[in-house]
């Protein structure tokens, strides 16, 4: 069920992106609409005791905001990847991959400053996808492991970017996921803490 809601949710986040990326500062002006489109690189952090040894995984992702110039909020939607590999410390030594997905969509409050600092803050539902492999190899022995699951969790997250010449965005961005996956019979928290800097197009 959760991977139907997700591909159904990634189509309409991928024609929202769409249509957000086809308006252009005249027509943003004559709708009364606002918006920024930015990409993500930075790192998250996954549980320890979960993801050991590939908790600290690589994360590129995108993220787009509309509002009318008169809302509160705005709406949100993003997708983020991220991925890693490494070798346990145990005898024999273990071979690992991990990578998470994340589709989220939710409300963010962004803040205006006259010097072009814009602080926000944002939150929502988040569809989590996780996969991970593990392979031991010795001289005797040999074993290769896979699996995946999909949750629904929640995001919060929060930062502040620098527009420049009032179409650039430059900035950093902090991020909580939370949710849990079934991954090779056991219950693992596929969500985690994200931190990395943003750049992006301002409308």
């Amino acid at each position: 069920m959760i991977s139907k809601i997700k591909s159904i949710a990634l189509y309409g986040a991928v024609l929202a992106l769409l249509g957000m990326y086809s308006i252009r500062p005249a027509s943003a002006q004559q709708t009364n609409m606002t918006g920024n489109i930015n990409i993500f690189f930075g790192q998250k952090l996954l549980d320890k005791d979960d993801w050991e040894p590939v908790e600290k995984q690589t994360e590129f992702g995108i993220e787009a905001d509309l509002k009318q110039v008169d809302w509160p909020v705005s709406v949100v939607i993003g997708y983020s990847r991220s991925n890693d590999s490494g070798t346990d410390e145990y005898d024999p030594p273990m071979d690992a991959k991990g990578t998470t997905t994340e589709l989220t969509i939710g409300a963010k409050k962004i803040w205006d400053q006259p010097s072009g600092m814009h602080p926000f803050f944002a939150g929502g539902l988040a569809f989590v996808s996780a996969d991970v492999e593990a392979e031991i190899h010795t001289e005797h022995f040999w074993m290769n492991a896979k699996d995946s699951g999909d949750a629904l969790g929640f995001w919060l997250g929060a930062g502040l970017y620098w527009t420049i010449a009032e179409a650039f965005n430059v900035g950093l961005s902090l991020r909580y996921s939370d949710a849990s996956v079934d991954l090779m019979d056991e219950s693992t928290k596929a969500g985690g803490f994200h931190y990395g800097v943003i750049a992006g197009y301002h409308f």
